[in-house]
Parts: C-alpha cells; sequence; structure tokens
C-alpha cells in the first residue's frame, strides 16, 4: 500500500526558497542597470546638445556675427561698443562664454535630482529585506537544509515496508 509521501512539501518549499533567493536579487540588479542605462542616454543626449551648442557659438565668431561678438567684448573685456550704454549691469555678462552655452542647454539640468525617472523603485518587502546582505545566505542555507529534510523525509519507513512485502520468504 502507497502512503503519501510528507517528503514534497519540504521539497517544494525548499526549492522556492532556492529560487527566491536566486531570481529576487537578480531582478533588482536588473531594474538598477537598466535605469543606470537611461540616465547614461540622458547624458549622452546632454552632452551631444552642449557639443552642438558650443558648435553654433564657435561657428557665430568665425561668422563673425555682431551679437556674438559685442557680447564676448563685453564678458571678456568689459568694453562695450561706442554710443552703447548697458541698462544695467547684468551678472550675465561677466560670466565666461563657457556658462552661457552650458545654460542655453537644456536649461542647466541636473541628472542628480533623486526624483528623476532614472531611479529605480526599490522593493520593501520581508522578503526583499532578508535578500539584502547576509540574509541570503542564511535563505540559501534554510532552502538546502529544507530540500534535505524533504529528501530523507518518510523514506527509512517507505524503505523498511517495501523490502519485508517484497520477499516473502525473508519474514522476520
Amino acid at each position: 500500500m502507497l502512503g503519501i509521501d510528507h517528503g514534497w512539501p519540504w521539497l517544494l518549499a525548499g526549492l522556492m526558497l532556492l529560487v527566491s533567493a536566486g531570481v529576487f536579487p537578480s531582478e533588482e540588479r536588473l531594474s538598477v542597470e537598466r535605469a543606470s542605462v537611461e540616465t547614461l542616454k540622458t547624458q549622452r543626449m546632454h552632452a551631444l546638445q552642449t557639443v552642438e551648442a558650443y558648435e553654433v557659438f564657435l561657428d557665430g565668431i568665425d561668422a563673425r556675427d555682431e551679437t556674438v561678438v559685442r557680447r564676448l567684448a563685453a564678458s571678456q573685456l568689459g568694453i562695450m561698443p561706442k554710443g552703447h550704454e548697458p541698462l544695467a549691469m547684468l551678472t550675465g555678462l561677466q560670466e565666461p562664454p563657457t556658462r552661457w552655452i552650458e545654460r542655453s542647454v537644456m536649461g542647466g539640468a541636473s541628472f542628480d535630482d533623486p526624483g528623476s525617472a532614472g531611479h529605480p523603485i526599490m522593493n520593501e518587502s520581508l522578503l526583499a529585506t532578508i535578500l539584502s546582505g547576509e540574509g541570503r545566505v542564511w535563505l540559501f542555507g534554510g532552502a538546502i537544509l529544507a530540500i534535505f529534510i524533504g529528501l530523507l523525509l518518510d523514506r527509512g519507513q517507505l524503505g523498511a515496508s517495501a523490502s519485508v512485502s517484497d520477499h516473502p520468504g525473508l519474514e522476520a
């Protein structure tokens, strides 16, 4: 007569713990890496826009664009063309041209803003807390122990009853 093997729940629980200890941290690392890829893409776009803005500025200087040359002379040399008086002393006139160019690109957006879309949402569950740090090692150990118990549970009783019933001449 076959009975129910009581080791299966232990075996399944151990396998579930083993999978959760292996998959969840990998999933969290994957989401962090995806967020860093998005941040790098944004930084790359900003760098390309900055290069384009510098090229436009240099083209303006090469073409002797009156506005660019006048602003550059006012900021670097502190001179204004004859007959032109500044209405007010602007702080932007005293800044270097690199500041003008960088401010014109994306309005001076910062990449370290914690509210940006590049940061992943962290899992705050009990399992995620256990899986962080040394808890992951303990979870692996518990999973292996549960699998071991599941493999050994009721094996002695089933094996003893099967061996007596299979060989009628070996009765005790």
